[in-house]
């Protein structure tokens, strides 16, 4: 997408519908820029075909219109696994929309580090790693304890520290659980990625 190319592009997870003649499908924001947009989500339109797209940010909304320029589906059950979705150049975005893509604060320039500190997992041994890995990660998913949990939806890092090796592997994931009751406070982290972070995961358990 030449165009969105020259504009920096943000990570930011916003609701948005979107549909071919009206506004009629919900899914997310993966990333935005002023130029376009990535949305994620397994119901794609072929490349070339013009939509209509809704942004919503309680209580407000923008609506643009734009044309897929890629897309990409893939099977029910590799949804959490593999990258879907579809790239949307903007051809008529409303002014509210470009000036909120320009003053959102919240938003993180791809490419950038947040200095947000990572979640940590601490895992003492071999065996543990491998039970991470066999009961939650190849689902899709960890459970980190904290005292002080970030927001539901939120983007995070990651970092499970091996204190058997000294070494630290990393990932991302978006919070989908929150729970602040002792105690077990901490959070639920879909993992992004999941297959390389299972692939370093093997590679640590047979080195």
């Amino acid at each position: 997408m030449e165009t969105e190319r020259r504009h920096p592009r943000y990570k930011r997870r916003l609701t948005v519908k979107v549909g071919d003649q009206t506004t009629t499908h919900s899914c997310f924001t993966n990333d935005i820029s002023l130029g376009g947009v990535f949305i994620k989500t397994n119901m794609v339109y072929r490349p070339g075909t013009t939509v209509k797209i809704e942004f919503i940010d309680q209580p407000c909304s923008w609506f643009a219109d734009g044309v897929v320029a890629w897309a990409k589906q893939v099977p029910p059950l590799m949804v959490y696994i593999e990258r879907c979705g579809m790239g949307i150049r903007f051809l008529n975005p409303s002014s509210g929309l470009l000036s909120w893509i320009r003053s959102n604060s919240r938003m993180e320039k791809l490419g950038e580090t947040t200095g947000v500190t990572p979640l940590t997992l601490l895992v003492p041994s071999p065996a543990e790693l491998k039970r991470e890995l066999d009961q939650n990660i190849r689902n899709g998913g960890l459970f980190i304890p904290t005292s002080d949990p970030p927001p539901k939806d939120a983007e995070v890092e990651v970092e499970l520290v091996l204190s058997f090796s000294g070494k630290k592997i990393h990932a991302t994931g978006l919070v989908v659980m929150v729970n602040q009751n002792a105690p077990m406070q901490g959070v639920g982290v879909q993992l992004t990625q999941l297959a390389k972070l299972i692939q370093e995961i093997e590679s640590t358990l047979t080195s």
